[in-house]
């Protein structure tokens, strides 16, 4: 699919729809080609932003380590806030 800057700003949601479908979209900009906008399924979009540097995978696969909830009596987190909050 090919459209223009203005039509694609006018109307993204046709693009998207077209893109959703598998198609791609390109974009011009006064007839030029100013953008492509492809489909990118879960794991390509992630192996792309991996090689890009936009991503940095994790150090060890697998191991996902969650943080212990924290307990603090009643009212201290909202005190800390209002604390913080009177500082500005």
């Amino acid at each position: 699919m090919r459209v223009g800057l203005r039509d694609v700003n006018q109307d993204f949601s046709a693009a998207a729809r077209a893109i959703r479908s598998g198609e791609e979209v390109l974009i011009l900009d006064r007839g030029r080609p100013f953008a492509l906008m492809i489909p990118l399924h879960e794991d390509e979009a992630v192996e792309r932003m991996q090689r890009s540097g936009f991503l940095t995978p994790p150090r060890e696969y697998g191991h996902i380590r969650r943080a212990s909830p924290v307990t603090v009596a009643d009212g201290t987190a909202a005190r800390l806030l209002d604390e913080e909050r009177s500082g500005w």
